[in-house]
């Protein structure tokens, strides 16, 4: 995607033998609309550097990391499970593991820690 003044290209990823084909959007509302998009992921995103650094000092998994968001983003344990396609307990065994290695006796406690965690930074 590209964002060119009031111009929006967008690369063609529906047809795959047309290689080097896209769309030239001239809609205003719609480049604006891609321009608050791509600007709101851009404030949110984390630089390189700084994901690489916190991946070497990460205490969880990725799979942690994975369930942790989901609960983060008030799915429920068994929705979680479901997303990964894996069991409840599967979760809650992550979930504990990872409890343990912090000294924390709840969910509510990992929750806690994971908001202000810099593992949330890690991809």
């Amino acid at each position: 995607m590209v964002l060119a003044g009031r111009d929006l290209f967008v690369e063609n990823h529906v047809v795959p033998a047309e290689v080097d084909s896209g769309w030239h959007i001239k809609d205003v509302a719609g480049a604006a609309f891609a321009r608050s998009v791509f600007e709101g992921y851009w404030v949110r995103a984390t630089p390189w550097q700084e994901a690489r650094a916190a991946l070497a000092d990460a205490v969880t998994t990725p799979r942690q990391r994975m369930i942790l968001r989901g609960l983060g983003e008030g799915d429920t344990q068994a929705v979680v499970a479901k997303a990964l396609d894996v069991s409840g307990r599967e979760v809650g065994r992550e979930l504990e593991s990872l409890r343990d290695e912090l000294g924390l006796k709840s969910t509510n406690q990992l929750m806690v820690w994971w908001a202000t965690s810099r593992d949330r930074e890690v991809p």
